[in-house]
């Protein structure tokens, strides 16, 4: 098994094991897009995020010439998914308050849809299978 985490995720979807392993999924509560898939490894826990499009304001805002060449598909806007160990994320340290993870699609995300570390960990705890998440940031838990 990859210890590349997009490789591993990558394999796990098209080998049909990924839903053996995933263990959390935030999802677009009006088009249940996929905002973040929590997978649970042998090697660790993978997370992944779909593409997304950001609007020109904010995406100039947050991104600079060079990280958009390299995790775009265009060089502007259109950011690629990416997948990355849990360790590599702000939600690995929940008692750290104001980190977060930015939830994108099309329809959710702008403004900023933050997920805390500490909500995420509550839903992990908690066993939800879904949680979905609102254009407002309003989240349920679906599973």
């Amino acid at each position: 098994m990859s210890s590349d985490p997009e490789q591993l995720y990558n394999a796990l979807l098209s080998s049909g094991r990924l839903a053996q392993l995933r263990r959390l999924t935030y999802r677009c509560a009006d088009h249940r897009c996929l905002l973040l898939d929590a997978v649970e490894t042998p090697l660790g826990m993978v997370l992944h995020q779909v593409r997304f499009k950001q609007s020109e304001s904010i995406n100039l805002e947050r991104s600079n010439e060079a990280g958009r060449a390299k995790n775009t598909f265009d060089g502007n806007n259109h950011w690629m998914p990416r997948s990355y160990w849990i360790e590599q994320s702000a939600l690995h340290h929940p008692e750290d308050v104001g980190s977060g993870l930015s939830l994108q699609c099309d329809h959710v995300g702008v403004p900023d849809v933050i997920l805390s570390a500490a909500e995420f960990s509550a839903d992990w705890a908690a066993q939800h299978a879904e949680v979905r998440v609102r254009r407002d940031g309003s989240r349920y838990a679906a599973y």
